[in-house]
């Protein structure tokens, strides 16, 4: 058996997502989450994709990321027209998947020191 280093040394570390739960540094999370490589965010988010605007991605997109993840839930759903187009305005590249794919690329780019944004619909 071969070891690697564990080279991820951001402070968020997603352990295991379920739908419903999402387990990240070792606590679970049953709410929808809105999270950069270093910190989990307080901005409000609305229960679905559907219902995320264009307002919304404005709130958030002034962090400073080079990549906005969004992760819905068991299936992918891409959001309305007007909040790919904030992200757009925003020169955030945005990539829309299903939550576990997100997880997986979250975790990847964050080993590679991205600045990332990242929304996980838990669902």
């Amino acid at each position: 058996m071969q070891f690697q280093e564990d080279r991820n040394r951001t402070l968020i570390k997603i352990n295991v997502w379920e739908p419903g739960i999402l387990t990240i540094n070792g606590n679970k999370h049953q709410d929808n989450l809105i999270f950069t490589e270093s910190e989990i965010l307080t901005f409000p988010l609305p229960n679905t994709v559907q219902q995320l605007t264009a307002a919304n991605v404005d709130g958030f997109c002034n962090i400073g990321s080079d990549i906005f993840i969004l992760g819905t839930g068991m299936k992918q759903v891409f959001p309305n027209r007007d909040v790919l187009e904030a992200a757009t305005r925003h020169n955030i590249a945005i990539e829309v998947m299903d939550t576990r794919t997100a997880c997986r690329i979250f975790t990847l780019l964050a080993s590679e020191g991205r600045k990332i944004l990242t929304i996980l619909f838990i669902d």
